[in-house]
């Protein structure tokens, strides 16, 4: 009895804690971009024509009905997820490579606004700014 108490106690208390995030009034969608068959062929094959795609997913998700404001992240951004970031290449706005040629970097790729959306402070530094198209 006294191990099963303080397991719930032990429990209460981890639900007591707060994330570091605002989850209310959050929805998180997952999706990806299915690798065509033909390489030659893949429309978002560099970091730079992605970013096409998912601005423009952006400013479409921002004018459903009851959406007040909308970020990307890749899956390793969510918080309290369970994966692990992979290698991604480095672009620079304005300067084109192939991506075995851009150095790379293992972080959870946000846009701008990701972190106000979640509530998640700013506790130094400045907030990320988004590039001038």
């Amino acid at each position: 009895m006294v191990a099963a108490s303080l397991l719930l106690r032990s429990f209460w208390d981890l639900f007591k804690v707060q994330p570091g995030f605002n989850p209310d009034r959050v929805m998180a969608i997952q999706t990806w971009l299915p690798g065509p068959n033909d390489p030659s062929a893949d429309i978002y094959r560099t970091a730079t024509q992605e970013s096409v795609l998912l601005r423009e997913i952006l400013r479409r998700s921002r004018t459903l009905p009851g959406v007040e404001e909308a970020a990307v992240g890749d899956r390793t951004a969510l918080p309290l997820g369970h994966s692990h970031p992979s290698p991604l290449p480095l672009i620079r706005e304005g300067i084109e490579t192939m991506d075995n040629q851009a150095p790379v970097i293992a972080s959870p790729i946000v846009s701008p606004e990701y972190f106000r959306l979640l509530g998640m402070p700013l506790l130094r530094g400045r907030p990320f700014q988004r590039p001038r198209p």
